[in-house]
């Protein structure tokens, strides 16, 4: 990871579209070179590490997703009734490690739904703009000097990523959710 410190908003903006604009030539200029686009997250103190919700609210560095999961089903009819929205959740997907999110749309748009209204989850929200990152960075008054905004590029490379086959993250987004928060936010997420 890069720090890349500023000292202004205005500097901010400056770097984060040089960022924004050296990968778009990066991607003129290399047709054959797959990547994705940038994901952008705010957070309004520097110091904290990106962690998701889950990993804030349990004490031990491992929580297994069975148990997760089992937590998911037990809110699930509650929020359905106050929804008026279904999810079929399927059992299969609580046994399993999460690193495929084909199969299990249903499962992944409530955890999204979840971590939207603020149940602990395994997701970590990013945005794919670089305004709305900013905004949650920013947003509140924070005791501490410096806001962090961090930039994720999940990856580059030909055909499958160079690092693909290392990393260990999911990155879900940005149709998992069929909702207006979700859409105005430009939410999508990692899963690690």
């Amino acid at each position: 990871m890069i720090e890349i410190p500023v000292s202004s908003f205005e500097e901010f903006e400056r770097r984060v579209k040089e960022i924004v604009l050296g990968i778009e030539n990066f991607k003129k200029n290399n047709p054959l070179i797959h990547y994705s686009d940038p994901l952008f997250r705010g957070q309004r103190k520097g110091s904290w590490k990106l962690v998701t919700t889950l990993e804030r609210h349990i004490e031990f560095s491992e929580y297994p997703f069975l148990d997760y999961f089992q937590k998911m089903k037990n809110v699930q009819k509650d929020i359905q009734r106050v929804t008026g929205k279904k999810w079929n959740l399927n059992q299969t997907f609580g046994e399993g490690n999460c690193n495929n999110p084909i199969p299990y749309p249903e499962e992944y748009e409530f955890m999204a739904y979840l971590r939207h209204h603020g149940f602990p989850s395994p997701l970590l929200d990013w945005t794919s703009s670089m305004e709305v990152a900013s905004f949650f960075a920013f947003q509140k008054p924070s005791d501490e000097e410096n806001v962090a905004v961090y930039v994720y590029i999940n990856y580059i490379g030909r055909g499958e990523a160079f690092w693909a086959s290392k990393s260990k993250l999911t990155t879900l987004g940005p149709n998992i959710m069929p909702d207006m928060r979700h859409k105005i936010q430009k939410s999508q997420y990692t899963m690690s």
